[in-house]
Formats: structure tokens, C-alpha cells, sequence
């Protein structure tokens, strides 16, 4: 019975993550840290992204945002969609120079003078 019990705490434990989270349970210290970076978030939205991460999705303006906070009130890192009119030039010419190697990003993060830092990719399609 107890390893039962043990099997379901910890099926119970990994389902909650990517779970929606309400305000009041999301810890204080991630809740203050949100607060003071984005002060003007609109239509916030928790959820875990692990045991200890929190998620939060929200508007800032006409621009849509998600960002990771631990429960330590660490921010770790904040996603922000932008299409090809919003992108800065420099970030524009890395994705030039990657198409040109025959690759596709599907997803990146790049420095303010559009240095990648990070990326996604999938080789893409040969085209006759």
C-alpha cells in the first residue's frame, strides 16, 4: 500500500507541472521579483514549469510575453515575440547568415548586437 500511495504522490507531483497556477499560490519572492520588472504586466497568468519555476504569461502594451522565475525570486529568463518588422537589424542579419548555411531557426535568443546565444534548429528543405 505504501508504495502505491508513493507511485501516486509522485504521478500526482509531475502532472502539476505546465499546470495553471493561481496568484495566491505562486511564492511571494517570484510574485515581488514579477512586480518589480513588470510593473505595467497585464493579464498575468501563472503556471509551474517545474518544482521550483514558476511561469508567467502576461501583455505589456500590444506585445505578449512569458517569463521564468524560481521560487527564490530568481528571474531567469523572459521570452518576448517579435516579428520581422520589430526585430533589430543585427538580429536580422544572424537569421540571414543561418539561412545561408542551409539551416532554420526555429527558435533563438540573441545578445543586443545580435550575437546568438542560443538556438533551435532543423536542417531545412533543399528547394529545386
Amino acid at each position: 500500500m505504501k508504495i502505491i500511495m508513493t507511485a501516486m504522490a509522485a504521478l500526482t507531483t509531475l502532472c502539476s507541472y505546465g499546470q495553471k497556477v493561481k496568484d495566491k499560490n505562486v511564492p511571494l519572492l517570484a510574485k515581488t521579483t514579477f512586480t518589480h520588472q513588470f510593473a505595467q504586466a497585464k493579464n498575468v497568468k501563472w503556471e509551474n514549469e517545474n518544482e521550483n519555476t514558476f511561469e508567467a504569461s502576461f501583455v505589456m502594451g500590444e506585445t505578449e510575453y512569458s517569463t521564468l522565475i524560481d521560487d527564490s525570486g530568481k528571474w531567469i529568463e523572459t521570452e518576448i515575440e517579435i516579428s520581422r518588422n520589430g526585430s533589430p537589424e543585427e538580429v536580422l542579419e544572424s537569421i540571414r547568415k543561418e539561412l545561408e548555411k542551409g539551416e532554420l531557426t526555429y527558435e533563438g535568443q540573441f545578445s543586443e548586437n545580435g550575437t546568438i546565444i542560443k538556438k533551435e534548429t532543423a536542417e531545412s528543405n533543399e528547394r529545386g
